[in-house]
């Protein structure tokens, strides 16, 4: 098929077109390694075909689309990077490979090679399977290929020298604070990671660090007594964090091993009947899209003959709504509500704008309002039920565990070796393996000898548990060579909040001289424009909207305001392109009008409760 596609001859499979596709994002179920391999081939060049659920799919680029100022929103960190870096290098561009050479012992360097796994949403179930067969390379590879995870390797530098991904500078935090396996939460994904191999004495490829070999130069570091005097005037903010390592057996609502008889189920369904109440109700699937052009080119697809199936998996967006679920009608938009009224069984809908997106919808069944008859949920009654035993059961395993245990060791004398679970020594904040956050139980597994029970049994969302400490590091003051790395950064973080500020004015006065910011800013995330402020505005992305707005009240048009921080790792500057302000006549006038407002409201108060209080007697 690829080879007659090549030459241009007719095919009789299905030809379908996306609309245009960033990096890494998906369509459909379209694993996002089909996306990705796009942008390494040229325009109308075909693909190897690739092995998808419903079958193979081959593809050609169509068309390629110059990134615009919205596309690039996200990389203007990377950009402030460069450009800082290019900034430094103007004062010296000689001589930095002939200092590395000749003073090698300065960047010799702990690091370590670290495994990372990027998990695109976060899935507790998911980060315990990983945690788990992490060693397990065939069970590994098996869940890597299943969920299409994306894994990359790398050396993490420790010390000294920063590291170009900030998620590699997170995991170097991690594991200075001696996590040597964990996760990176981000917005939209998390990344596991492991250390492979740890280095100590590790030595830096030239071209990565030599923009940063600028300011050991330039900049040397900071006196001693600089760091000593600091680490004494905030001794209480250096403490070692809290550690647990827990062991214990964990018994989970098992319901695949739980009969529950037809005449059980059918008893309670009359016992309780009210309870399956139903409003009128639709059963249905849909294809969701948020581009329009594209949801009108998958309707011709639909009515010219395309199975629904193929379109769905190719080309829908998730959405809260279910797929090929009973569904109450009152959940759904009137719009979606007047659709289905429209449209006969079995047959699909038109695009229906709603919830920021376009619908098309195939109405499969209708349910009056009412009691279900038993046959329709006859299966969720069975599910319910057990669950419900499991639930029991678990709970009854546990409670005999408890009662049998003392000490850590006894678990394996009275239950089976695959419920029985430890964790390494971790931050006893973070999350544990089974049971997740510990925080509630914090403070009594602290007061425990080793190998001691916890008080109590734990019920998580899916099983109990009866835990034990095997090891705890309680919280301790650091001395001053323990926080030292510490306080380093803090100064290092100080200085490149001086060089970010002076780069970001010279940005400023360049526009202030004439430079077309739009075209000066592309890179950096745009010239934002907000029109009509008030003072109920919200500056988007800034959290200190009101007292940037009461800044901008004081000043008149045409002001650039000096470089602001807004954040730890965000500065901005702003110029008043127009603004209107209110007279004086009028304000003295408005002024007049509120005190007058404010003191008929204030006595009409004062009466109100003056007469609340008065008893008034009356005889006629």
């Amino acid at each position: 098929m690829k080879g007659l596609a090549e030459y241009g001859y007719q095919i009789s499979y299905p030809i379908l077109e996306t609309g245009f596709l960033k990096k890494g994002e998906t369509v459909g179920k379209i694993p996002v390694s089909v996306i990705n391999k796009a942008f390494e081939m040229k325009k109308n060049h075909f693909s190897a075909p690739f092995e998808l659920d419903i079958g193979f799919l081959v593809f050609k680029v169509a068309d390629i689309k110059k990134p615009t100022k919205e596309n690039l929103k996200n990389v203007y960190k990377k950009v402030w990077k460069a450009y800082s870096n290019y900034e430094k290098s103007k004062p010296v561009t000689s001589g930095l490979k002939n200092y590395f050479r000749n003073n090698i012992d300065q960047f010799i360097i702990p690091a370590a090679y670290v495994q990372k796994i990027f998990i695109p949403f976060a899935d507790s179930t998911l980060i315990s399977k990983i945690r788990n067969n992490f060693f397990q390379k065939d069970e590994l590879k098996n869940i890597l290929e299943e969920y299409d995870l994306q894994t990359a390797s790398n050396v993490i530098y420790l010390k000294k020298f920063s590291n170009p991904d900030h998620i590699d500078e997170k995991i170097a935090q991690q594991i200075n604070d001696e996590e040597e396996f964990g996760i990176i939460k981000e917005k939209d994904h998390s990344v596991f990671y492991h250390i492979s191999s740890y280095f100590p004495e590790f030595i830096p490829d030239y071209d990565e660090i030599k923009f940063q070999i600028q300011d050991l130069i330039v900049s040397p570091e900071p006196d001693t007594n600089d760091f000593r005097k600091y680490y004494e005037s905030h001794i209480k903010d250096f403490m070692s964090p809290d550690s647990l390592r827990i062991g214990g057996v964990f018994i989970p609502f098992e319901t695949d091993s739980i009969e529950i008889s037809e005449n059980i189920a059918f008893q309670y369904y009359q016992d309780n009947m009210n309870l399956f109440y139903r409003d009128r109700s639709i059963r249905f699937d849909y294809i969701f899209q948020r581009d329009e052009r594209l949801i009108e080119k998958i309707y011709d697809h639909l009515l010219s003959g395309f199975d629904f199936e193929t379109l769905q998996y190719c080309f829908s967006e998730d959405h809260i709504y279910p797929q090929n679920e009973i569904f109450s009608e009152k959940m759904l938009s009137p719009k979606i509500q007047n659709a289905f009224l429209e449209t006969p069984l079995n047959d699909i809908t038109e695009p229906v704008n709603d919830d920021n997106g376009w619908f098309i919808f195939r109405k499969l069944e209708e349910y009056p309002a009412g009691i279900p008859e038993f046959s329709e949920i006859e299966d969720i009654i069975l599910e319910k039920l057990k669950l419900e035993k499991a639930i029991k059961n678990s709970e009854l395993k546990a409670e005999s565990i408890f009662d049998s245990t003392t000490y850590f060791s006894n678990c394996y004398r009275f239950a089976e070796d695959k419920y029985i679970f430890r964790s390494e020594l971790i931050n006893a904040n973070s999350e544990f393996d089974k049971i997740g956050s510990i925080t509630k139980y914090k403070n009594e597994l602290l007061r425990l000898w080793n190998n001691e029970k916890y008080s109590g049994i734990i019920k998580t969302n899916n099983g109990f548990a009866v835990i034990f400490l095997l090891q705890k590091r309680i919280a301790k003051q650091l001395s001053f060579e323990e926080a030292l790395p510490k306080i380093k950064e803090i100064f290092n973080a100080k200085k490149r909040f001086d060089t970010a500020n002076k780069y970001t004015l010279n940005l400023r006065n360049k526009i202030i001289s004439g430079a077309d910011p739009d075209s000066l800013l592309f890179f950096f995330g745009g010239w934002k424009k907000e029109e009509h402020l008030t003072f109920e505005s919200e500056i988007p992305g800034i959290e200190i909207s009101q007292q940037i707005l009461e800044d901008i009240s004081k000043r008149n048009e045409g002001y650039f305001s000096p470089v602001i921080k807004i954040s730890d790792d965000l500065l901005m500057f702003y110029h008043i392109e127009r603004m209107q302000k209110i007279s004086m006549e009028a304000y003295v006038s408005q002024k007049d009008k509120f005190r007058k407002h404010i003191i008929e409201k204030e006595f009409k108060n004062w009466l109100d409760e003056f007469r609340s209080k008065t008893e008034i007697k009356t005889k006629f």
